[in-house]
């Protein structure tokens, strides 16, 4: 898988066969590998293996070719026990890369690709990955550990929570008082929605994490700290300082941070970034309501 000098160029598409059987690696692979399952989805093939084994090389239509050292992101067994073959997808640099046959006793390798039923699980996939990979921190993490860092992802969201409580604690007699326009919720609701939606952020965040720790996801997490940020602030601002007209800029700038946190959290784990999006509606609903509520309370925000 990374001796170029035996690749023939072959520019095409992966063909039925291939995909069904890359797409079952990467859903039965290492805890990151699903991660990849949008890449295969965009893959072409680039090269091939010059022996005529069916191994192939990948390009992600619109990336790169990858480059870099590669890392495993699933590896099984098929044919006989005493003369095994072995079939892996594996990535470089965070890039899905390629599919490898080999065989392990005999000289040649196999000349066609195995059936997903033939296939086993390798007893010792890190026999066959020997390049760490700071990219997929989280394919390797224990149970325990994932565990401790959900927890820890869901702490950070409701600690911006609390930073934007102690702002709001009076926010329900302020909200009583002003001119609202017909559409706005009650104040009951808000409490509801926002523990909900610190929720989703939590686990999109953990979820991003497990896939590739914090090595390899630092500007997602990066920008999602910031987010947090700026949605504790946005509270101080609106009920605390009572600055409606910045408010409403401070909620601009949310908005564009929880989308580009949303594209970041996406190439990692569509799944993430799918969480964040009831968080983005309910922060553009909310940023009409604070557009309306500053236009009818000149005298209560500034």
């Amino acid at each position: 898988m990374d001796d170029t000098a035996h690749r023939i160029p072959d520019e095409r598409p992966l063909t039925a066969e291939e995909h069904r059987l890359a797409r079952w690696i990467l859903e039965h692979g290492v805890a990151a590998a699903g991660s990849f399952l949008a890449q295969l989805d965009r893959a072409r093939v680039v090269s091939r293996c010059s022996c005529g084994c069916p191994s192939i090389d990948f390009g992600v239509d619109g990336e790169p070719v990858p480059g870099g050292a590669p890392f495993v992101l699933g590896d099984f067994l098929f044919g006989e026990p005493d003369d095994p073959c072995g079939v892996f997808v594996f990535q470089r640099g965070g890039r899905l890369a390629g599919l490898d046959v080999y065989a392990l006793a005999a000289e040649d390798p196999p000349r066609s690709l195995p059936r997903r039923e033939a296939l086993r699980p390798f007893d010792d996939p890190g026999a066959c990955a020997p390049f760490p990979d700071p990219t997929l921190e989280g394919a390797t993490m224990t149970r325990s550990k994932q565990a401790l860092g959900l927890a820890g992802w869901l702490a950070a969201s409701f600690a911006a929570a609390a930073v934007g409580g102690v702002a709001s604690a009076s926010a329900g007699s302020f909200y009583a008082e002003l001119v609202r326009p017909g559409w706005a919720p009650p104040a009951s609701l808000f409490g509801p929605v926002w523990s909900v939606l610190y929720v989703l952020q939590g686990v999109a965040a953990w979820l991003v994490w497990r896939a590739r720790g914090f090595g390899g996801a630092r500007a997602a997490l990066g920008l999602f700290g910031v987010q947090l940020a700026a949605n504790a602030l946005w509270t101080w601002l609106f009920f605390a300082w009572r600055q409606g007209a910045l408010a409403l800029a401070e909620i601009l700038v949310l908005w564009a941070l929880i989308v580009a946190t949303i594209v970041a959290f996406g190439r990692v784990r569509p799944l993430a970034g799918a969480l964040l999006l009831p968080y983005l509606l309910w922060v553009s609903f909310a940023t009409a309501l604070t557009w309306s509520v500053w236009r009818l309370n000149p005298q209560l925000l500034g």
